[in-house]
């Protein structure tokens, strides 16, 4: 068992997506595995899933638990972009030249998020504004799709395949969106999460599960998420 830290990590000011990506890489335990990019895959649709549970569980969530969802799916989209020699910066911002900071990334998503039509496994289009945890859902799984265009068993939701970094900036336009709704500021929430992974005593599963080999398709994780989220949030029609 790895030796807890001693102190919690502290958020510099004003960090801008070029800082957060060195600030996550510092915690890419998964690199060491064989499988880095599944354990990316599966690990970023597991959190929306936790994150889902909380929202569905609680008629009114506990915010230090969104917080940490909301921070950790973050930290995998950061992840995500380094991994595939993405800065995250340009996929969220159409001026990536002029650094924006987390807070000023949130403020405009605050005034008017933007995403790309949000298509559901029937084939119809979901409304971000009136069912924004589906959406998160399906943005998730539309990442992981992505991310492995080899596995036709995956659902894209769309007859072409989208690019990665546009898909990572309508996940991250989303899961940003949903912490102005919740008064979370995603500063605080990734911060959360490095400290989180500073001091875990013992490495995710996820991680676990791919240094013995055993990791799963994210098939598996798509087909707990896409029933599930269906089953709760879409309108049943007599």
């Amino acid at each position: 068992m790895a030796e807890v830290a001693s102190s919690t990590f502290e958020l510099p000011p004003s960090v801008d997506f070029d800082q957060l990506q060195i600030l996550t890489s510092g915690s890419a335990d998964y690199e060491r595995t064989e499988k880095p990019e599944t354990v990316l895959r599966n690990g970023l649709v597991e959190e929306v899933h936790e994150y889902l549970q909380q929202i569905a569980q609680n008629e009114a969530p506990n915010r230090d638990q969104l917080v940490g969802e909301v921070g950790d799916i973050i930290w995998y989209c950061s992840e995500i972009a380094r991994h595939k020699g993405i800065r995250l910066a340009e996929a969220v911002t159409t001026t990536p030249e002029v650094p924006i900071t987390l807070e000023g990334y949130q403020t405009v998503v605050s005034e008017g998020p933007i995403i790309s039509r949000v298509i559901d496994s029937q084939g119809d289009e979901i409304s971000f504004n009136e069912r924004p945890q589906e959406a998160l859902a399906v943005l998730a799984m539309r990442v992981a799709d992505v991310m492995n265009p080899q596995n036709n068993e995956l659902w894209n939701g769309y007859e072409q395949r989208l690019e990665l970094p546009q898909v990572l900036r309508d996940l991250m336009t989303c899961v940003t969106s949903i912490a102005c709704t919740n008064d979370i500021r995603i500063s605080e929430a990734i911060q959360n999460t490095l400290n989180k992974l500073q001091t875990r005593p013992r490495e995710p599963h996820v991680i676990e599960e791919a240094r013995q080999n055993d990791l799963t398709s994210s098939v598996r994780y798509r087909l707990m998420i896409d029933p599930w989220v269906r089953s709760l949030f879409f309108k049943k029609t007599k």
